[in-house]
Order: C-alpha cells, then structure tokens, then sequence
C-alpha cells in the first residue's frame, strides 16, 4: 500500500507560505509606491517572487499531471494498476490548492 511521507496538514500550511508571499510582495510594492517611497530591497523581491511562483507552478503542474493520468485511463479504456497512487495525488494536490 501506498503511504505519503507527508502528513494531512502539510499542503495546506505549504499553499499558505505561498500565499502570505504573494501578500508580502503585494505590500511592499505598494508601500514603495504610494506610502514611503523608499527603495525595496531587490533580492527580497527576487526571492518572495520565486517562491510565490514556484509554489504556483508545482500545484497547477501536479493537478494537470494527475488530470492527465486519470484521462488517459479513461481513453485507453483499461485500468492502471497504480491508480491508488494517483488518487492519493489527485487527493493531496486538491488539498493543496484550498
């Protein structure tokens, strides 16, 4: 049987760290903008930005791979014998993505 080395929780805290990022990013160009108008630290920028992205990326890449594989099942008309897998994916990255 099939046993994730991540626990329940762990996508959800994950999608948060991308999230708070993205918010980090949001308020500090703002504060350059139109608040104290000092200079933002670009390796900051860089980085919050890389991270918030990349965060992006692995769950929409890992939902389309899972989608994919499910399809590809129903097209071939036959059944994998890892589907257990691949619902357990399907399952973790849905977890992610809320």
């Amino acid at each position: 049987m099939f046993r994730p080395i991540w626990k329940e929780g762990q996508g959800l805290i994950v999608a948060a760290a991308g999230f708070v990022a993205a918010v980090i990013i949001l308020a500090l160009v703002a504060l350059g903008k139109f608040g104290a108008g000092t200079p933002n630290d670009a390796l900051l920028m860089k980085n919050l930005t890389f991270f918030f992205g990349h965060m992006l990326v692995n769950i929409t890449m890992y939902l389309g791979v899972a989608v994919v594989y499910e399809l590809l099942s129903i097209y071939a008309h036959r059944s994998w014998k890892t589907r257990s897998y691949f619902k357990t994916l399907r399952k973790t990255i849905m977890k992610q993505a809320i």
